[in-house]
């Protein structure tokens, strides 16, 4: 029991101590919020905009054989918006790694340890691997799972001489939705 009290006492200090350096009133949560809102909008319409070229990128990567130029088209087409998808993916994910809006507004965190914790609890063998910081720690990169990515120990070390721009550039698109379906849900703690 003294271990739990210990344990909240502890807590109640660290928000205590966030609210104190960052002094936040409810005018600038209000305007942090209006700001996750806003990014949110503007990725939801990227995605359909991924999603419409896409959908047209395979009907026309099917019918090749006779449509090259419509082909073409839809793959410039399918570029441009992957690419303006990456781009609102990554401010979507600078927003929710911001240490100020999560540690700051939300007060949550999970440490590498624990994190790896729970994905051996999970079953997932993480032998040979590190947890890559998507967002560099440095760079002010929370410790929260959505900003953790298990890889081959040699693979994360390439990555890291490359930076983080050319790590989230190069990331399946796959990755960067999941990435920002999680950073949607972080900004609206």
């Amino acid at each position: 029991m003294a271990a739990v009290e210990h344990s909240l006492a502890s807590s109640e200090q660290t928000v205590d101590r966030a609210d104190e350096t960052y002094g936040l009133t409810e005018r600038d949560m209000a305007l942090m919020h209006a700001m996750a809102v806003d990014v949110l909008e503007r990725g939801n319409r990227a995605a359909r905009d991924l999603d419409a070229a896409a959908g047209a990128y395979n009907q026309a990567a099917a019918l090749y054989g006779t449509a090259s130029v419509e082909f073409d088209y839809s793959a410039d087409a399918y570029e441009t918006a992957a690419a303006k998808y990456r781009e609102v993916t990554i401010t979507l994910i600078a927003a929710a790694a911001s240490d100020l809006f999560l540690r700051g507004v939300c007060g949550r965190s999970v440490s590498t340890r624990k994190y790896r914790e729970t994905l051996r609890a999970q079953g997932v063998n993480l032998e040979g691997k590190d947890i890559d910081h998507i967002i560099p720690r440095s760079r002010g990169g929370p410790d929260m799972p959505w900003n953790y990515n298990p890889l081959d120990a040699s693979i994360n070390r390439s990555l890291q001489a490359n930076g983080m721009w050319w790590k989230l550039m190069n990331y399946p698109l796959e990755t960067m939705n999941a990435l920002a379906k999680y950073a949607s849900y972080l900004l609206m703690c």
